[in-house]
């Protein structure tokens, strides 16, 4: 059923009030018995969760972008592989797993989530870390107990998904998912690698987009 939001207040600017608030949703939300015909992340891993295989396979896009160096790749590309083919993500928990500011709004004393599009079964700390990059974005650095040393795997796994995407062609001339994708791996990307002790990414001029064929 659709509801009236129009009078609804949509982030940003964020405050830590309004930070509790989610993190409080996102707790409820994945202690709801989720309906039973979901897709399990543990199904869509390979599909998924692989953005660092993908970059590994092709690392012209990704490496585009200026963000480290193809040397400094190549040294680490191996450990984000690994660290990203070992993530659980299975779990019994019901998860929107796409939690940024233009799905979440406040309404009065409600916190509410809109579209659910991506809406699945799985490990509620995917959730919680994917929604970081967004808010960094938005000049509300997460405090840092908000990410444990066991948070690395889906730290490494929301950077992936970034850095398999960012670099690509946009899907249309209008299309901003590109620049969103971009804007959201530069602050998960040294996150994920000072996690798994990897060295801090050497930023690099970004390569001419007229250089690349990634049709």
């Amino acid at each position: 059923m659709d509801a009236d939001l129009s009078r609804a207040d949509w982030p940003p600017p964020w405050t830590q009030p309004r930070i509790e608030r989610v993190l409080a949703l996102i707790s409820a939300v994945a202690a709801t018995p989720p309906p039973p015909d979901l897709p399990r992340l543990a199904d869509q891993k390979e599909s998924v969760f692989s953005g660092w295989a993908t970059v590994a396979r092709d690392p012209r896009a990704f490496l585009s972008l200026g963000l480290c160096s193809a040397a400094w790749l190549e040294r680490s590309i191996d450990r984000l592989v690994q660290v990203e083919s070992e993530a659980d993500v299975s779990g019994e928990s019901f998860l929107h797993l796409d939690v940024r500011s233009d799905n979440l709004c406040f309404e009065g004393p409600r916190t509410l989530l809109v579209d659910w599009n991506l809406a699945a079964i799985g490990n509620p700390r995917i959730e919680l870390i994917g929604w970081l990059p967004s808010l960094s974005v938005e000049r509300f650095p997460p405090p840092d107990q908000l990410i444990g040393p066991d948070d690395a795997p889906f730290a490494v796994i929301t950077a992936g998904h970034f850095a398999a995407r960012a670099g690509l062609p946009p899907s249309s001339p209008t299309s901003r998912a590109r620049s969103s994708q971009l804007m959201q791996l530069k602050p998960s990307f040294p996150r994920a690698c000072r996690l798994v002790g990897l060295d801090p990414p050497d930023p690099v001029a970004p390569w001419p987009r007229s250089t690349l064929d990634l049709e």
